[in-house]
């Protein structure tokens, strides 16, 4: 093959390269003006101040894990979010592993200035066979005795010991 028969061979497959992926040359060398026409719906994505939590879902909204008692090799898990839902109910959620294997439930210790609030996750009783490393974020309520009013909220992410049997 000559040289000038794979130069041309080598022009033609750049030339259906750039057809394919919608690429063409132009005659002058500006860039287009305007943006590329849509292939399809857009939808607007809410500004980032519309959303209180920390992902798609609102936490006030997102499914809630139903406290688990009797859990083994309990730990203080990190809260990543909370939600005030009213002056009783604060919504509380943290990594964890799958519903199937792992449980969470809230531990609340309030005085008249700070509501000091942890997540402590664990093995559920009866937990049979393999349990998958599967993350998920599981969010507990956490009942007040007293209205929050002005207090603080404080996040825990660890407890001693004797902390972890505390609202059981």
């Amino acid at each position: 093959m000559s040289r000038l028969t794979v130069s041309l061979t080598l022009a033609a497959v750049a030339a259906a390269a750039a057809a394919l992926c919608g690429c063409s040359p132009r005659a002058d060398d500006t860039a287009p003006s305007g943006p590329a026409p849509s292939t399809g719906p857009v939808a607007d994505l809410p500004a980032e101040d519309d959303d209180p939590g920390t992902g798609v879902v609102p936490l006030a909204e997102y499914l809630v894990d139903t406290p688990s008692d009797g859990m083994h090799d309990e730990h203080a898990a990190r809260i990543e979010d909370h939600a005030v839902l009213d002056q009783r109910t604060i919504r509380i959620a943290g990594m964890t592993g799958t519903t199937r294997c792992f449980g969470v439930r809230p531990v609340v210790q309030e005085t008249g200035t700070e509501v000091r609030l942890a997540l402590v996750a664990g093995t559920l009783p009866g937990t049979d066979g393999p349990c998958t490393l599967e993350a998920r974020l599981a969010a507990v309520d956490a009942t007040l005795a007293h209205d929050l009013g002005d207090r603080r909220i404080v996040l825990l992410d660890e407890l001693e010991p004797g902390e972890l049997t505390r609202n059981r």
